[in-house]
């Protein structure tokens, strides 16, 4: 047996209230009227009123009903005895029901797990109606090893993203295996309705390739939209009369006042780096680029300024947007060439080039790598954080109800002792 807020156990200084009641009551009298008090003199005096206890039942009957409201707030338990064995548990994400990837992880972790349910409070099963809305795994997952034998397994199904872990990471008794799951976005096939726009690709010299696969890929957005845009290429000598909508300016050199004063008046202006180094790390696109093939970026320039839409897998933004007048300004902190990163190279770079082209600037989540989302595993963590919460019997309620059942005793016999004659 043992107790969870200790704290409460102060509350035993409560018993010594019934008792003082007890000790310093007096009996209810009844006035008698006498003609004088001659006829009291010459009798002995009074001796002083001694404390003794009235009704020791009564007085016993309310210290029990006390000690058991304590014994239950303070949270007191019994321990059961024996090990628990340990379980494998299978958790999937609301969002990640109906998808095809983990459709096929569940055919084949589902028949080694002891229980498949949804990752979501209350752990329903995959067939109850759930919020859809991105839970916060880390609480779910310290819920859910607080109820498990030590040395559990947790399988999670879910997609690691930024916005479904809070706080601290945190260090659990079970050991958790993470599956990873793409986002789920709009493939290159998808219709979208692409405004009527031309869009014109500068590109000094030195960028000469880098022009030709970024037109090849607003040529493949453009044959694909139900609208009619017209891709045009032209050297960054070649701009005297900037007529474009969508415009990308890919040259050392800064923009010139004419493209600008495009874009502050509505237009959408694409540049990329300057300078850059060496890098070895890789763009992360979640949905679109399977895990295990991600995109490699070799070279990159400067953290460019403005709201993260592309990051690497250091968390770092390689492309951003911001407001420039009435326009939106994307920097690119790399180059639309195979020697500076594999995008070009892939099928999916007019898929991921597409929400630019349309105007939709919304970012996607903010993809975490599965080693981000792990939680620590260390099998002796719970007995550093106290008793196991799924081996313990609450008597909470049973000592409750024995508080009532003795209040209302007390009651009883409280209505008996004043009907009684005096």
């Amino acid at each position: 047996m043992g107790v969870t807020t200790l704290a409460w156990l102060g509350a035993f200084a409560t018993l010594a209230v019934p008792l003082a009641i007890h000790l310093w009551s007096r009996r209810r009298t009844t006035p008698v009227s006498i003609g004088s008090v001659r006829f009291l003199e010459g009798l002995p005096p009074l001796s002083r009123r001694t404390l003794k206890l009235r009704n020791p039942w009564r007085l016993l009957l309310r210290m029990a009903m006390l000690t058991s409201l304590v014994l239950a707030l303070a949270g007191t338990f019994l321990r059961q005895s024996g090990t628990r064995a340990a379980e494998r548990w299978l958790v999937v994400s609301p969002r990640a029901v109906g998808n095809e990837a983990a459709a096929a992880l569940l055919d084949s972790l589902a028949p080694l797990a002891d229980e498949v349910r949804l990752l979501h409070p209350g752990w329903p099963l995959l067939d109850a109606p759930a919020s859809e809305r991105t839970p916060d795994i880390w609480s779910l997952l310290m819920d859910l090893d607080g109820r498990l034998a030590p040395a559990s397994r947790i399988d999670v199904v879910a997609m690691p993203t930024a916005a479904a872990l809070h706080g601290d990471r945190p260090t659990l008794a079970s050991m958790v295996v993470w599956h990873a799951l793409p986002i789920p976005v709009p493939d290159a096939g998808s219709d979208y309705r692409v405004p009527h726009q031309i869009m014109a690709v500068y590109a000094d010299p030195e960028r000469e390739d880098d022009g030709r696969y970024l037109a090849a890929a607003l040529r493949t957005i453009a044959a694909s939209s139900v609208d009619s845009v017209s891709v045009m290429r032209y050297g960054t000598d070649d701009i005297d009369s900037v007529t474009a909508s969508w415009i990308a300016w890919l040259s050392a050199a800064q923009p010139p006042g004419a493209v600008r004063a495009r874009v502050e008046a509505g237009a959408v202006l694409l540049t990329d780096a300057e300078r850059s180094v060496e890098v070895a790390s890789e763009m992360v696109f979640p949905g679109l680029v399977p895990v295990g093939r991600s995109i490699r970026l070799t070279r990159r320039g400067a953290v460019p300024d403005g709201a993260p839409v592309w990051r690497d897998d250091r968390s770092d933004p390689v492309l951003t947007v911001s407001r420039l007048g009435a326009g939106v300004h994307y920097r690119l902190a790399s180059r639309f060439h195979p020697r500076w990163n594999s995008l070009v190279l892939r099928g999916v770079f007019p898929s991921l080039l597409r929400p630019i082209v349309t105007g939709d600037v919304r970012r996607p989540p903010t993809a975490i790598t599965v080693s981000q989302a792990l939680p620590r595993h260390d099998p002796g963590v719970r007995e550093r954080r106290g008793p196991d919460r799924a081996a313990m019997v609450s008597l909470f309620f049973p000592l409750w109800l024995l508080a009532t059942l003795l209040f209302v005793t007390d009651i009883v016999l409280a209505a008996r002792l004043r009907s009684r004659p005096t």
